[in-house]
């Protein structure tokens, strides 16, 4: 089940500024969905996006199974907005 958290939360969680975590999610940096008029994350996505950047900064160009799942969610969850979107937009 997901767990969608606010970006302060996420902010607490990676222990960086707030407005820094506003401006990674802004430019797509960090797996973050926008829901009507704020920014959400998923806890899982994020942990396995943290773990990727871990690795990548000590074995660069290996990516872990537990990130490659967190990827693959957030993508098809964009796949889906994306859908939904074109769905309204045709109706």
């Amino acid at each position: 089940m997901t767990s969608w958290q606010a970006l302060e939360e996420g902010a607490r969680r990676l222990k960086i500024d707030g407005s820094k975590i506003y401006r990674l999610a802004r430019e797509g940096d960090l797996p973050t969905h926008w829901m009507g008029r704020v920014w959400r994350f998923d806890a899982k996505e994020l942990d396995g996006w943290l773990k990727a950047e871990r690795n990548a900064s000590n074995t660069p160009g290996q990516v872990s199974s537990e990130t490659n799942e967190a990827l693959s969610v957030t993508n098809k969850v964009k796949d889906a907005k994306y859908e939904a979107r074109n769905a309204v937009s045709e109706a």
